[in-house]
């Protein structure tokens, strides 16, 4: 897989009129992400959250094809940009990392006073819905990152 660096990486967004909702602190960040080696799915992830109606599948098949990466097998499985119900609550997963035994996801969801969600251990229920050990909830996506990559951090380590 070819690495884009930071100058490929904002052509690539200008070509494609992404990243037209973040701010300058997020796309700073996000290149950072990119230079500290960040996943395909990852840059994809980060990309649709700060774009206007870009479908996150689409982000993520021109990035792969940019960085001559070959696209995982699309799976009805928890990865980022994948959207469920639960319990009448719409989630996307955003960010998701995990071991042989654990997980961690940063979901987002509508509501409007605590939109942003980092769970840990989350699966799906036989009845369709999905459950998790423990969620913590925030208003600010930038508090809900960094617990997330707290979590991950420990996780990856332990």
């Amino acid at each position: 897989m070819k690495r884009l660096d930071s100058s490929e990486l904002r052509a690539l967004c200008i070509r494609n009129n992404w990243f037209t909702c973040g701010d300058i602190r997020q796309y700073t960040r996000f290149f950072q992400r990119n230079s500290e080696g960040a996943t395909t799915e990852e840059l994809s992830v980060i990309i649709w959250i700060c774009s206007d109606e870009v479908p996150y599948n689409d982000i993520y098949t021109a990035l792969c094809k940019a960085m001559d990466a070959m696209p995982k097998e699309e799976k009805q499985m928890i990865c980022p940009g994948f959207r469920f119900l639960n319990e009448g609550e719409e989630y996307t997963v955003v960010l998701f990392y995990e071991t042989g035994k654990s997980n961690v996801a940063l979901l987002i969801t509508p509501n409007p006073v605590c939109p942003f969600v980092t769970v840990r251990d989350i699966s799906k229920l036989h009845n369709g819905n999905y459950e998790w050990v423990w969620g913590h909830y925030f208003q600010s996506f930038d508090e809900a990152f960094e617990d997330f990559n707290e979590r991950n951090d420990y996780l990856r380590n332990n």
